[in-house]
């Protein structure tokens, strides 16, 4: 039978595995298998056929002697250390090496750039301003060197020859990224690429809000500006928008050297009222861009840091393994947070600067949740390990039976692979554990 690409390397793999004298029969009997999976799709074909792997692995591995390594390796501190540390490194490649935890650490935008945004009555919501009232504050504002406008929408794009699809598009000022310190000039005929393409398209031809415009530049792979990541910026026509005086849109401004945030905001909170009667409840806010991009961090890190202290004080209480106790806690909390901060919508910010109040809510509780399942996961583990070298305690033995535990004590009891002692756990009202060293070693 024909079988697709990726099913054909799999089952090509795992014949090379496969010993050489048994390779005629475990082909005929695969293969025969796979003729009766024949109506199966792509997909259920490839699962199929990951069967072979194991499969070839035990033709190829004696699990005589295989087993025992394996009963001898996992009970010991180091493989569990060594599991919590492959479990990091999977994260870091689903996640592109922790690239949000890595902006909020060390943003790499301009120290002077701001948001600027008006904060809402409704629980602080943060909204965009009136683009034709923001020009004229700005040109009146002596703590600004510039602003720009900035919109993001869906837009049906074609580059090239491929087909039109719809993708994430931005409107921004002609000196929007000479705010930004990017070389990437708007103008009313051309437009920039987002950071997934490729600078080999520059001075291509793309169809953009069914208009033509040629590409000037690609942004780098390092660029970031807020979480909307936007395909194709083009230039705002503030034309469009003067049948809408009122109108909201984005805003980012660079701060002169030496001023500080709160400064602008007093500035243009007197400009806004001196121009005309400002909405009752709303505040112009200023917001680095720099804190913005930490903010998912700062909001969660004080709590983090508090799962860690309280981890660091109960592995100092435990009576044996303290070191390693602390290192499998830390380990297990510092993935508890990536995963939060990669995956869990603590890192989405809005257009305007600020953060869902789902997102947050649901960040906090995940991490919340997950640091305290880890906590108790690793005080769990560390109480059914040896006192003297860390491994694993096995061979659980009932002691009487769970139904008398009023009239006599019931419960397990655990022993050492190692015949350094047992560990036995009562049950009842008040569950206790007694450890008792053997003096035999086997």
């Amino acid at each position: 039978m024909r079988l697709p690409l990726e099913s054909r390397v799999l089952f090509a793999v795992a014949a090379a595995l496969v010993p050489r004298d048994l390779r005629p029969g475990w082909r005929r009997e695969w293969e025969a298998e796979l003729w009766w999976c024949q109506p199966f799709s792509r997909l259920e074909l490839l699962q199929r056929i990951s069967g072979a792997i194991p499969d070839a692995l035990c033709l190829r591995i004696d699990q005589a002697d295989v087993l025992p390594v394996f009963r001898r390796t996992l009970p010991r501190p180091s493989t569990c250390l060594a599991a919590l540390l492959l479990l990091i490194a999977a994260l870091a490649s689903a996640s592109h090496g922790f690239r949000h935890t890595r902006r909020a650490l060390a943003p790499v935008q301009l120290p002077r750039l701001a948001i600027l945004s008006q904060t809402g009555p409704f629980m602080g919501q943060r909204l965009g301003l009136p683009a034709a009232k923001l020009a004229i504050w700005t040109s009146r504002a002596r703590t600004l060197e510039g602003a720009s406008v900035y919109i993001f929408y869906r837009s049906v794009v074609s580059i090239g020859a491929e087909p039109p699809r719809e993708l994430s598009a931005a409107k921004a000022g002609p000196e929007f990224f000479s705010l930004l310190g990017v070389p990437a000039p708007l103008c009313a005929d051309c437009v920039v690429l987002g950071p997934r393409f490729s600078g080999e398209l520059t001075g291509r031809t793309v169809i953009v809000d069914g208009r033509r415009a040629r590409v000037t530049a690609v942004l780098p792979r390092a660029f970031w500006f807020l979480d909307a990541a936007p395909a194709v910026w083009t230039l705002w026509d503030p034309a469009s928008w003067r049948a809408f005086p009122d109108s909201l849109t984005g805003a980012v401004c660079r701060l002169k050297p030496g001023v500080a945030p709160a400064t602008a905001e007093r500035e243009l909170r007197q400009l806004a009222a001196q121009t005309e009667p400002w909405a009752p409840g709303r505040r112009i806010s200023v917001d680095p861009l720099r804190d913005i991009a930490r903010r998912p961090l700062t909001a969660l890190g004080p709590m983090w840091l508090a799962f860690l202290l309280a981890s660091c004080l109960a592995s100092l209480a435990a009576s044996h393994g303290r070191l390693f106790l602390m290192l499998k806690s830390a380990l297990a909390l510092v993935a508890v947070l990536l995963v939060d901060l990669e995956f869990g919508g603590a890192t989405a910010i809005t257009s305007t600067g600020g953060a869902s109040f789902g997102d947050e809510a649901v960040a906090f509780w995940l991490l919340l949740t997950g640091s305290g399942l880890a906590l108790w996961w690793s005080w769990r583990d560390h109480r059914q390990r040896c006192h003297h070298c860390l491994t694993r305690l096995s061979m659980p033995v009932r002691i009487t039976q769970a139904a008398r535990y009023l009239l006599e004590p019931s419960g397990i009891e655990l022993m050492c692979p190692h015949g350094h002692g047992t560990l036995l756990t009562t049950e009842g009202s008040t569950p206790e554990s007694h450890w008792a060293p053997l003096e035999i070693e086997v």
